[in-house]
């Protein structure tokens, strides 16, 4: 991959900050709305399975279609808010997800550009070893990486 063309996708001083003030907002926001288990409860939680998330899902389409069969000791509200919830969750999720692959792709890029520019100095190096005591020493000690 060329090195080419990256000048214009190095984030401005400007950008950094403000993605980690966004994110640093985004934490605050969801602190409050989030819950940190118990061991106990950890593992509760983890036991839902598939089919257990298909019957919330039948429930809630059942209790839509013919409110009047359900349960009154049961706060629907809360039911409804905690789905509401949980589709809200599923869809951050996958947009958080998304941003991480692609800030996971543009490290990896320039990951690789550093590396290519790196071995570039070192055949600058290798080039002027023999002229230049200094550039021998540089020479040796980047060359234990290799």
């Amino acid at each position: 991959m060329s090195t080419d063309g990256l000048s214009e996708k190095h984030f401005e001083i400007d950008e950094m900050r403000m993605m980690k003030e966004y994110a640093l907002k985004i934490i605050k926001l969801i602190q409050s709305k989030t819950l940190i288990p118990t061991t106990e409860e950890s593992a509760s939680y983890e036991n839902l399975t598939e089919k257990n998330k298909m019957l919330v899902s039948k429930v809630m389409n059942l209790r839509n279609q013919e409110p009047a069969l359900f349960s009154t000791e049961i706060d629907w509200n809360e039911f409804y808010k905690s789905y509401a919830d949980n589709l809200f969750l599923k869809s951050a999720i996958l947009t958080f997800e998304c941003i991480i692959k692609n800030l996971e792709n543009a490290r990896t890029v320039h990951d690789y550009t550093n590396y290519q520019l790196a071995l570039k100095e070192i055949e600058h190096s290798a080039s002027k070893k023999e002229t230049d005591s200094r550039q021998e020493i540089k020479y040796n000690e980047l060359k234990t990486f290799l």
